[in-house]
Parts: structure tokens; sequence; C-alpha cells
């Protein structure tokens, strides 16, 4: 047998194709699977000798009865526990295993928390990343596709704020349409503000309106002007003052005693500073003589001398 992740399809037919309650005998509902037998949440095919589901932990009675739809009940909830809360841990838990998934509504009824998706695939893939059990305050709740939908109660739905909640009303998820026309400049420039104080939550299609309606207001403000350059016909002459002349050459020849001033410094300094060491001596190495052929002696004077060397090596001996 084959097992493993298979593709979530909800099938509809006859009673052998489909895990209708309506259409399953009450009598099995109770009893052990006979055969191999196929998951009602995630359409997975389990072993006879499972009792759960080895994709979602779908228990084999919880599987019997399963109804697909769009909507999901979270079970046996306590009267203090708020159904925001479960909604948000739900969240948490499909948005930690890198999915998003949005939720259209939710509420409470009884001990049960009802929770709609956009669609049946949408439910059935959060029954399948939850493993049908949500965990809420350290304790862990079952979870299920609801039997009836709660839209038949009487008790109204509640919209869901957004996934990360904090949204207001006007940006939630579900029911956000991008405004095309502003009473006024202000109204848009409080819209916007809107917007980018809850920038993290705010979904792709938001993001994008409000990088385009900022755009816009860039490309329509007018560009600052440049300031012109005044006419000048003919620039002034400024005033010379009588003692002018006397004044600038005073100053330069300030300035040229100043300069002479520093000039007496740098060489006293220069004079009275130690004369630098003497370079180290190198011993000098000649160049290799080398023999040459003229530096042989002749074979003549070599014959010539040979009685000589004979009388010597002789007298040696004999001494």
């Amino acid at each position: 047998m084959k097992r493993g992740r298979t593709e979530t399809r909800y099938p509809a037919g006859n009673a052998e194709e489909t895990n209708d309650p309506a259409r399953v005998p009450s009598n099995k509902k109770n009893q052990p699977p006979v055969a191999d037998w196929v998951c009602g949440v995630c359409s997975n095919i389990n072993s006879s000798q499972r009792d759960s589901c080895y994709r979602c932990t779908t228990s084999y009675k919880d599987s019997l009865r399963a109804a697909p739809s769009n909507e999901v009940c979270v079970r046996h909830v306590p009267s203090g526990l708020s159904a925001a809360t479960v909604v948000a841990c739900v969240e948490r838990a499909v948005s930690s295993s890198g999915e998003n998934l949005d939720v259209v509504r939710f509420t409470k009824l009884e001990d049960k928390v009802y929770i709609r998706y956009r669609s049946t695939e949408d439910a059935g893939r959060v029954l399948v990343l939850c493993q049908c059990v949500v965990e809420v305050e350290g304790k862990r709740y079952g979870m299920r596709f609801s039997s009836g939908l709660s839209t038949e109660q009487e008790e109204p739905h509640h919209v869901v704020p957004s996934i990360a909640s904090g949204l207001p009303r006007e940006l939630e998820h579900s029911s956000w349409t991008a405004p095309t026309t502003f009473r006024s400049e202000q109204e848009e420039k409080a819209y916007l503000k809107l917007l980018s104080s809850h920038w993290e939550n705010l979904s792709q299609a938001q993001r994008e309106y409000y990088e385009e309606r900022v755009r816009r207001a860039l490309s329509a403000a007018p560009a600052p002007a440049a300031p012109s350059a005044p006419a000048v016909s003919e620039a002034p002459k400024p005033a010379t003052p009588a003692g002018g002349a006397s004044a600038t050459l005073s100053r330069l020849k300030e300035r040229l005693a100043q300069k002479k001033a520093q000039t007496a410094v740098a060489q006293s300094v220069k004079a009275e500073a130690p004369p630098p060491p003497p370079p180290p001596l190198h011993k000098k190495r000649g160049r290799r003589k080398q023999w040459r052929r003229s530096d042989r002696v002749p074979w003549y004077m070599v014959c010539c001398c040979l009685p000589t060397w004979r009388r010597l090596i002789s007298t040696a001996s004999w001494c």
C-alpha cells in the first residue's frame, strides 16, 4: 500500500465515495477500520491497522463524520476563552508553516468556535497544518469541519479584523477596496498616513496602492521655483575710505615681517640640529680574477727546467 501525502480532494457522489455522516450507517461509525480507509479531512489513504490519519491525525470516527465545508469548528472551548483568542492561535499556527490563509468571519456558539475561510480547500488546509488540534494558553482543543454552517444560527458572525489583528475596520483584508477619489487633499493625506501607520499588517494590494498614490502625489507636486538672479546693469563700486591704502600697506608689512620671523626660526632650528650620521662603511669585494689562457707556463720552459727539478729531487732523497 502506498502511504504519504496526497492531494486534498473532496469528492461528491454515492455513499461509497463520500464520508457524509447522513449516508454512513450508524452501526459503522463506532466500528474499527476493517480495510484501508480514506481520511475525510485530507483524503490521505491509511492502513486498516491505524485508527487515526497519518497525515492530519484525524480519528477514524471523526473521519467518517467529516463533511467538507469552508468552515472549521474548534470544540470544547471554555466560556472564559474568547473566540478572538482562539482564532489568533489558529492563525499563528498556520503562519508558522509559511502559509497565509485569510479568515472571513468567526463566532462562538456555546462551547464551539466557528471559523470561516474563503473556500473548502482553505479550511481543509488549515486542519492539515494544525493536525486538527490547536493549542490555546497551554491547552489543546480539537478541530474539525463544521457539521452545520453557523450562519444558520441566530447569533451573527464577527468580522475578522486581520490576521495579525490591530487593523481598523476600513483596512480589513476581507472587505477592503481601494478608494479612487477623495473629497479633499487633506483627506487623501490622512488616509495615506493611516496606511503608513499599519504598514506591517497591510496586504500586498494595500501596499501597492499606497506606493502608487504616493508616487502620483509626488509627480503632481509643483517643482520648487529656482531663485531668479537680479538684473544687474552695473555693479556698484564700493566706497574706498580715505585711509584704506595706508591700512592695506600696513597689513602687508606685518605679514612680511611674520614670514621673515618664521624663516629665521626655521633656520636656527636647522642649525642646532645634530648632523646626520655618516653612512656605514662597506668593504668592497673585489672582482674574482678570471683565469686566462696567457697565464699558462709555456712548454719549452717546462722542458728546460726538468733536469733541474730531477737534481733537486734526488738531493732531497739523499739527505
